[in-house]
């Protein structure tokens, strides 16, 4: 079902980029995307490469596929925002801190990244480029140019028969996306669309919970749904805040740490994570 939800956070979000494209075209692609996304060390931006050009197909221009996929992150940040806020509640609620001190870093880890999305939002509302924005474009055109400027003296072959490459342009498009995408004013315009797009991401979240909770009672170690609750949103924003491409061991050992710091023992944790990225990911790849 997961899947399924995918197609549809992608569906709706695309009709806020005003392009209707029905389930039959995008759910197929949910698993395309979702396997370059956990086979290549490229940290998610192998599958919405892939995803961009696809969608060229139904006369989406790059610029707005860049778009798109800012949406899709932005409803999926929203979304795990929302379940670590319950996480956190449940936890300082059943006293979990008090076995567990560790949980209280992730706390403050998530409590940062959150004040810097929601100033970046923000900044994003203002007419024109801030300050900062026009800072960040400077700095990101330098680094490209000294690049190019050291392959050019290396001796490297360029496309642009050793013209610079324009780079300032593509760093402000891509500003430019994250300005309109994220508009209050264009999302206003596609309300619906845009929370049924943050909806989608709350039950694919919730399908993984409930896949933990029922594979607890396949291995013979049943667990609460609070802690099936809580153990997957940890180990999901572990996950997303990881470097290594699909999160790959760093998944499956948080995951088992968390589930001990729970008391659930070694062996049946580990059977349980296991078991969770086979269901989730391995076995609906054939």
């Amino acid at each position: 079902m997961s899947y399924y939800f995918l197609a549809l956070n992608y569906r709706d979000v695309l009709r806020v980029k005003d392009l209707d494209v029905p389930i039959k075209e995008l759910f197929p692609i949910t698993f395309a995307i979702q396997f370059l996304n956990q086979a290549l060390p490229s940290a998610g931006i192998s599958g919405q490469a892939f995803f961009i050009q696809y969608l060229k197909k139904f006369g989406l221009p790059i610029a707005e596929g860049i778009g798109r996929a800012i949406l899709e992150l932005a409803t999926l940040y929203m979304g795990f925002g929302t379940f670590f806020i319950i996480s956190a509640v449940m936890i300082f609620k059943g006293n979990a801190l008090d076995n567990r001190p560790e949980i209280l870093f992730l706390i403050y880890g998530f409590s940062f990244l959150a004040v810097i999305s929601l100033s970046i939002f923000f900044m994003l509302q203002k007419k024109g480029r801030g300050k900062i924005a026009r800072w960040i474009i400077s700095k990101l055109h330098a680094y490209f140019e000294k690049k190019h400027k050291k392959k050019a003296k290396n001796g490297e072959n360029n496309l642009n028969n050793g013209q610079p490459n324009d780079h300032i342009t593509h760093v402000a498009m891509i500003y430019e996306q994250f300005k309109s995408s994220l508009s209050v004013g264009v999302l206003k315009g596609h309300i619906r669309a845009f929370w049924l797009a943050y909806l989608w991401q709350n039950l694919i979240m919730l399908a993984n919970i409930f896949t933990l909770y029922f594979l607890s009672f396949a291995i013979g170690f049943e667990i609460s749904f609070l802690v099936a609750f809580i153990t997957f949103t940890l180990t999901k924003f572990v996950s997303m805040v990881s470097f290594i491409p699909g999160a790959l061991g760093v998944f499956e050992g948080g995951m088992t740490l968390i589930l001990i710091s729970f008391g659930v023992p070694a062996q049946p944790a580990f059977a349980m994570t296991l078991l969770l990225r086979a269901f989730t990911f391995w076995l609906p790849m054939p």
